[in-house]
């Protein structure tokens, strides 16, 4: 036996290793980018639809404004959906990234960046119903939005930042759509990332109820 001729072999049987994670979450957050651009600068339809005189004629109409808002909300909601589903099946065909070694831990971080989307469409919609023209919504969009990247990870690794500009990107919905994805993908379940869901829906909620309470000069 102590002569013989003895190898050995390892293999790792985790559900999913820290470099496929970290493609994954840096994906997300190229993902919550190009989200946040395209999510809420298409809110600025809002708008269009106010200074066109369509929203004006639309609520001479049986169509209410908490209606009119609905149905704009649903149709962002669906572009968001059909948005996520196709990028989650299709880049993991043409590039070496996984979004989840498992279906139900794909369903799981699918579900973490629909919230997501949620967050960008509701800020699209609030600085919609109050700016005056598109090109406000335009000009503060992206005042946000590149903050809100830069400082919640998803243009560098938040670990460079200083401590200080840290602790302010915990305030950002991104740090925390990224800490919940990064979670979920290492095979954590949703109660794990509650405090972040919680935080990215209760964010929405207070978005849209400004956006539906408080009405503006114009409507």
């Amino acid at each position: 036996y102590v002569e013989g001729a003895l190898t050995t072999e390892y293999e790792t049987f985790e559900f999913t290793t820290q470099e496929t994670v970290y493609r994954a979450v840096t994906s997300l957050g190229y993902l919550a980018m190009g989200m946040m651009f395209l999510m809420t600068f298409a809110t600025t339809l809002l708008i269009e639809d106010r200074k066109s005189g369509v929203f004006s004629r639309i609520v001479t109409t049986p169509v209410t404004r908490a209606s009119y808002l609905v149905q704009h909300l649903f149709s962002y909601i669906i572009v968001a959906v059909i948005q996520v589903v196709l990028i989650f099946n299709i880049v993991p065909k043409v590039v070496d990234i996984s979004y989840g070694s498992t279906d139900q831990i794909k369903l799981r971080t699918m579900l973490v960046t629909l919230i997501f989307s949620g967050v960008c469409i509701s800020i699209g919609i609030t600085v919609s119903r109050f700016a005056k023209s598109v090109t406000v919504v335009s000009a503060l969009l992206s005042l946000i939005n590149l903050p809100v990247l830069m400082l919640g990870g998803c243009l560098w690794p938040r670990e460079i930042m200083p401590e200080a500009i840290q602790r302010v990107g915990d305030f950002m919905p991104t740090a925390w759509f990224l800490s919940a994805a990064n979670d979920v993908l290492y095979g954590a379940g949703l109660d794990d990332v509650l405090k972040e869901l919680l935080l990215m829906l209760g964010m929405i909620v207070v978005l849209l109820t400004v956006s539906f309470v408080i009405k503006t000069d114009d409507n």
